[in-house]
């Protein structure tokens, strides 16, 4: 069983908050409520605002056969960027205090994979991850364990 749903965001700062409402709802509608999905949603929708133009759209897609979340979210800017280049700057963030440029950075850490790809025609570009919700992360550094919630749990 496949499952898909879509929706624009309203491209004010507000609107990131419903965005991710929304997706908790889709998510827990579907049995895959994962606070790090959220999360990296949120810092996509943050980026798109931000740093994207015109329209903005979040996909979330789930693959019941390969047990994996695939969330995207998209808008109209042409920047070129890759995977590499994105997490290479936030690696090289000189103040540890800052209180940006470290969103990719988590979307990296947490995602099973991740990606920008350019939308139809070359025109705009969706950054988007896959997840499989409910699987632990080992974190850089202390080798720590985090623990998601469990597929089909409720929150």
């Amino acid at each position: 069983m496949n499952l898909f749903e879509s929706w624009e965001v309203v491209r004010e700062p507000k609107f990131v908050s419903e965005a991710r409402d929304r997706a908790r709802g889709v998510l827990t509608g579907w049995g895959l409520l994962d606070d790090d999905i959220l999360l990296m949603l949120t810092e996509l929708l943050t980026n798109a605002l931000v740093h994207g133009e015109g329209r903005i759209f979040v996909s979330l897609s789930w693959n019941a056969e390969q047990g994996r979340l695939t969330c995207a979210v998209g808008d109209g800017g042409n920047a070129p960027t890759t995977p590499w280049d994105v997490t290479m700057a936030a690696s090289q963030q000189d103040d540890d205090l800052a209180e940006n440029g470290r969103g990719l950075a988590i979307v990296d850490m947490l995602a099973d994979e991740w990606g920008v790809t350019s939308g139809p025609d070359g025109v705009g570009k969706a950054v988007w991850f896959c997840r499989r919700p409910g699987e632990p992360v080992a974190l850089p550094g202390d080798h720590r364990i985090t623990t998601r919630s469990t597929p089909g749990a409720t929150a």
